[in-house]
């Protein structure tokens, strides 16, 4: 009985939604929420697949409309090409296991990060897919910015 309800705690830890900080950026009188991940490249993919399925059911049980206005923006930023790679692949794969509008989600690199003049806030984003790094154009994660994704708007935080 007692290795059972281990066992229980254990899984209840493991699916808990703890993203690796919270921001909101203000710019004029617009504001955008977003999840921040960093990741050393050390998971495995099933490990990237686990947390991106806590993020989908953090969001698909209601429970971030009661934390938030509107779902903010996942941003990831790992340190290696590789590892922006596999993250890219299991965020499409958890794309098309949930059926309702994918989560929005950017990924990065330090290197990228610090290469580009404006930084974070610069075009070194790229959104979930199959393909590799080099063939997906960057893009800034904020509205309004140069080269902005199209369906994104400001997510009040």
């Amino acid at each position: 009985m007692h290795l059972r309800n281990g066992a229980v705690q254990l899984r209840a830890r493991v699916d808990v939604f703890r993203p690796d900080g919270y921001g909101c950026y203000r710019r004029h009188v617009s504001r955008f929420g977003f999840f921040l991940e960093f990741d050393r490249g050390t998971e495995k993919s099933r490990e990237y697949a686990a947390k991106l399925e806590t993020y989908y059911r953090y969001r698909d049980t209601g429970t971030a409309r009661r934390d938030y206005i509107g779902f903010p923006v996942v941003l990831v930023v790992t340190t290696s090409e590789l590892a922006e790679d596999r993250l890219a692949n299991q965020a499409y794969l958890a794309e098309q296991r949930h059926s309702g509008t994918p989560i929005s989600l950017f990924l990065t690199t330090t290197s990228r990060i610090q290469a580009h003049r404006d930084g974070v806030l610069g075009t070194v984003w790229r959104g979930p897919g199959r393909q590799p790094v080099h063939d997906f154009a960057r893009v800034s994660w904020i509205p309004g910015h140069p080269n902005e994704p199209a369906a994104e708007r400001a997510r009040p935080c």
